[in-house]
C-alpha cells in the first residue's frame, strides 16, 4: 500500500477503485473495514512520547552549571554551611519550577494547534452513506465531501462538482485549488500540483465530491509533516553552549584556585584539614548561584512577551535563538499574514459605505461620510446582507479559547461577518428546521 500511495495521482479513479476492491455504490463492508484497520491501523497521527511535568521538571537540571551548583550545595551542607547549602538549593528549585511552568503552558497550547482533523466522515458502507468516527476510516472507504467540510483521510477523487478546496494547511498557499477527478497526473507531481487528489486537515471550499481513501494516519501527506517534524534532532542554541562553556571553565578555575590555596597554605605550616575546608569554602562563595535563575527570568519574560503576540516557544532557551535573528526570507506572505478576508466598503444604491473593524470578529458597524448609519435606514443595505447570509456555504467556528476559524471559502466567510455587523444571522432568518 505504501509503495503504491504516491503513485495514485498517476492512474485514472477507475483503476484506483479496482486496485482497492471497491465500488462507488456499495462501499467496504463493515467486516471489511474492521479487517482493514486491523491491517493499516487507525486514521491518525502517532505522537512522539508527550513530556510529563516531571520529564519537564527533571530536564532543567540537565545543564553542567546546574551540576557544579547541586555540588556546591552538597559540599556546603557537609562543611555545615547550611543556610549557604539552603540558599542555593531553593535557588535551583525554583528555577527548575518557573522553567517547568512555562515549558508546560507552551506543550499545552502545542497539543492544541494538533487538532486539524474532523471528528467524524461521511462515508459509503454497506451500500448507505452513514457518518462514522475519522479514526475509523481505511483504505478503500468511500466518502462524500460537501462545502464547510474538513476532508478527513488522503482521497483520490472519483467525483468533483465545482469542487474547490483550501490547502493552506498543508502548503501554506492561501488561494483556493480547483478538483478534477479526470485528470491523471505524472507520477512525480508535487502534492501542491496534485488537483486529482484531497487531502487530509483541507477543507471544502465550494462545490461536492466524492473521493476513495488511498492513505491513512502517519501515511497521508499530513502524517509525512508529522514524521519529519518528529525526527528533526534537537541542537543546542548559543545561549545553551555557552552556559555549558562557561560552566566548565568555571570548574576549571575554582578548582585551580582552591589548590593553589590548599598548597600555599599547608606549605605555611597551616594543618590540611583546616586548608582543605577554607579552599572548599571560598570555592562555594566563587560559584555564581544566582546566574541560572537570572537567564531563566529572562528568558520567562520572553516567553511572556512572544506569547502576547500568538508566538508559541515550546523550550525557554530557544528564546535566545529567535533573537538572535536578524533576518527572516519568507517566499509567500501567506506565511506572515493571518489568512483572514475583511469586507471594508460597500456599493449599495449609488453610494459608498464603509464596514468597520476586520478579521472574523462581528464588532463595527457602517460609516456614511465618517458617520455611523443604520441598516434599516438603507432597504437596499438590508437586502444585501440578507443575501450575504443565506446565500453562502460557509460557517465561523469558534473555539472555546477564543480563536476563530473557518470552514469554506474565506470570501464567504467575510461576508457571514458583514451581516453580522448588521445584526443578521443565518441561523437565526432561516428560522427552525
Amino acid at each position: 500500500m505504501g509503495d503504491e500511495q504516491a503513485a495514485w495521482h498517476s492512474i485514472s479513479h477507475k483503476e484506483a477503485l479496482r486496485k482497492l476492491g471497491v465500488t462507488t455504490e456499495q462501499g467496504l463492508s463493515g467486516a471489511e473495514a474492521a479487517a482493514r484497520t486491523g491491517q493499516y491501523g487507525f486514521n491518525e497521527l502517532k505522537e512522539e512520547r508527550k513530556r510529563t511535568i516531571l520529564d519537564i521538571f527533571i530536564a532543567q537540571f540537565s545543564s553542567f552549571l546546574v551540576f557544579v551548583l547541586i555540588a556546591a550545595a552538597l559540599v556546603a551542607a557537609f562543611l555545615g554551611e547550611w543556610l549557604d547549602s539552603v540558599a542555593i538549593g531553593a535557588i535551583l528549585v525554583l528555577n527548575a519550577i518557573l522553567g517547568t511552568t512555562q515549558e508546560y503552558r507552551a506543550e499545552k497550547a502545542v497539543e492544541m494547534l494538533r487538532r486539524m482533523t474532523a471528528p467524524t466522515a461521511l462515508v459509503v458502507r454497506d451500500g448507505k452513506a452513514q457518518s462514522v468516527p475519522t479514526r475509523l476510516l481505511v483504505p478503500g472507504d468511500i466518502v462524500l465531501l460537501e462545502a464547510g467540510t474538513v476532508v478527513p483521510a488522503d482521497c483520490r477523487l472519483i467525483e468533483a462538482m465545482m469542487l474547490a478546496t483550501n490547502e493552506a494547511p498543508l502548503t501554506g498557499e492561501s488561494g483556493v485549488v480547483s478538483k478534477d477527478s479526470d485528470t491523471v497526473l505524472p507520477a512525480g507531481s508535487q502534492a501542491a500540483k496534485k488537483e486529482n487528489m484531497a487531502f487530509t486537515g483541507t477543507s471544502i471550499v465550494r462545490g461536492r465530491g466524492v473521493g476513495v481513501v488511498v492513505a491513512t494516519g502517519m501515511h497521508t501527506e499530513f502524517g509525512k509533516i508529522a514524521s519529519a517534524v518528529q525526527a528533526v534532532a534537537a541542537e543546542e542554541t548559543p545561549l545553551r553552549a555557552g552556559m555549558e562553556k562557561l560552566g566548565k571553565q568555571l570548574t576549571l578555575v575554582v578548582l585551580a584556585a582552591c589548590a593553589v590555596i590548599f598548597a600555599f597554605g599547608t606549605s605555611k605550616g597551616l594543618p590540611p584539614v583546616e586548608m582543605f575546608l577554607t579552599s572548599v569554602s571560598l570555592a562555594v562563595a566563587a560559584i555564581p548561584e544566582g546566574l541560572p535563575a537570572v537567564i531563566t527570568v529572562a528568558l520567562a519574560l520572553g516567553v511572556q512577551k512572544m506569547s502576547r503576540d500568538n508566538a508559541i516557544v515550546r523550550r525557554l532557551i530557544a528564546v535566545e535563538a529567535l533573537g538572535s535573528a536578524d533576518v527572516i526570507c519568507t517566499d509567500k506572505t501567506g506565511t506572515l499574514t493571518k489568512n483572514e478576508m475583511s469586507v471594508r466598503r460597500v456599493f449599495i444604491d449609488g453610494e459608498w459605505l464603509d464596514v468597520e473593524g476586520t478579521g472574523y470578529s462581528e464588532e463595527g458597524g457602517f460609516l456614511k461620510s465618517g458617520k455611523n448609519v443604520r441598516m434599516e435606514s438603507i432597504p437596499g443595505l438590508q437586502r444585501l446582507l440578507r443575501i450575504s447570509a443565506l446565500c453562502n456555504n460557509s460557517n465561523i467556528v469558534h473555539a472555546k479559547d477564543g480563536s476563530v476559524s473557518v470552514l469554506g471559502d474565506p470570501t464567504e466567510a467575510a461576508l457571514l461577518v458583514l451581516a453580522g455587523k448588521g445584526g443578521l444571522h443565518r441561523e437565526e432568518l432561516r428560522g427552525p428546521a
